[in-house]
């Protein structure tokens, strides 16, 4: 990766682009008409799931983590083996703390706690879509910021955005943060950064990419005080990890649930390419491979196009941050959902792509979305 392509953009002497009323209302009838799409296709789906109650709809997978941490907070017990096989509640440990605290304090008396996750998340997500705007817009210009807006609307991993998971949480912050870098708020961006931390573990992307701002700030300004965005940035994920250390006793508590939980460590990307080469060769190829296929192909499309682009240093570090995560996990890959968090790289399609192949990818898009979301309540390879 040239020094060029990690550039700092210059300062912008023109009038940053504005969110006016009217262009509120688009974003949110392109939201909520992506909204209505995703809760289509789940209800759809929900008729080949009847013994599916409602209650167990709304809390399928990580969101019941999610939900249990909310209500019940952490156990004070090691990720011991007899603990995992026990399905002990210690295995919440694994789920950053800032998403269940929101929900539990934000929760509306008298609404169950799963429903108001579950629209807490889906407001959430619409800040995603804004900030998307917002960001691409003063980059480029207006007509890139819609069409990073729709498409970061029709993604298919946005159905992540639309249940209680703890992706439209990180995903704001996350956007506000570079939002905050572009413009020089230092103090700001440190602490939108720190809070991310706090939310899920692909958020300590967010580190290198406030580390390069405060340095291209102090070589090219002697800009000092930019060094508190890199210094707040990880107090989120420190925190967390010394509660845990504190509440279990053990240093190593999260990884401990990690490994013994969910079988996730890094494995430098060992299993993925394993299951890639299985899909390449065809050997009995399951629905989640095939997933992982096509999410390596939409990877290399935005990587590509985040080439062409060019954008500012801070989005090519937090993306390769995100990415790196996802690949060298042994459990992750590029997933809908963790090519979601790597936001930058769906703007970058949308800057990149023009008029018909634009409306072609964003018509593949939201098909794929449909069948993302109708997936996450038919099988197994619900995990997004």
């Amino acid at each position: 990766m040239s020094t060029t392509a990690l550039r700092q953009q210059p300062t912008v002497t023109s009038p940053p682009a504005r969110l006016e009323r009217r262009q509120l209302a688009r974003l949110m009838a392109w939201y909520l008409v992506s909204r209505a799409t995703v809760w289509a296709a789940i209800l759809g789906a929900w008729t080949l799931r009847p013994e599916l109650s409602l209650y167990a709809l709304v809390r399928r997978l990580d969101a019941a983590w999610y939900l249990d941490t909310a209500r019940f907070g952490y156990a004070a017990e090691p990720a011991t083996h007899a603990a995992i096989e026990q399905g002990s509640a210690v295995l919440r440990g694994a789920f950053f703390p800032l998403w269940p605290l929101l929900v539990r304090f934000a929760r509306v008396p008298g609404v169950p706690l799963e429903a108001s996750a579950t629209v807490l998340a889906t407001a959430l997500g619409f800040g995603v879509v804004v900030g998307s705007w917002l960001l691409v817009a003063r980059l480029v210009d207006r007509e890139a910021g819609d069409r990073a807006a729709l498409l970061v609307c029709f993604f298919p991993g946005s159905v992540a955005l639309s249940v209680a998971y703890a992706e439209a949480l990180m995903l704001c912050l996350v956007v506000a943060c570079l939002l905050a870098l572009h413009e020089r708020r230092w103090w700001t961006a440190g602490v939108l950064a720190a809070l991310a931390t706090a939310t899920r573990p692909n958020a300590i992307a967010i580190l290198p990419a406030c580390a390069w701002a405060a340095a291209v700030a102090i070589r090219q300004r002697r800009e000092w005080r930019s060094v508190v965005a890199p210094l707040l940035a990880p107090v989120g994920v420190l925190a967390f990890h010394g509660y845990l250390w504190w509440h279990t006793g053990r240093r190593d508590a999260w990884q401990l649930i990690q490994r013994n939980g969910w079988d996730e460590q890094i494995d430098l990307g060992v299993r993925n390419a394993q299951r890639l080469r299985d899909l390449v060769l065809w050997r009995q190829p399951d629905p989640g491979t095939v997933l992982l296929g096509v999410g390596l192909l939409v990877l290399l499309a935005g990587l590509w196009a985040l080439w062409r682009w060019r954008p500012p240093g801070t989005l090519w570090l937090y993306t390769a941050g995100a990415i790196g995560l996802a690949l060298l996990a042994r459990t992750l890959g590029p997933r809908p959902r963790f090519l979601l968090t790597a936001i930058p790289l769906i703007w970058a399609l949308a800057v990149w792509l023009r008029e018909e192949h634009f409306r072609v990818v964003l018509s593949a898009s939201a098909t794929g979305l449909a069948i993302l979301s109708a997936m996450y309540i038919v099988g197994s390879v619900a995990k997004l």
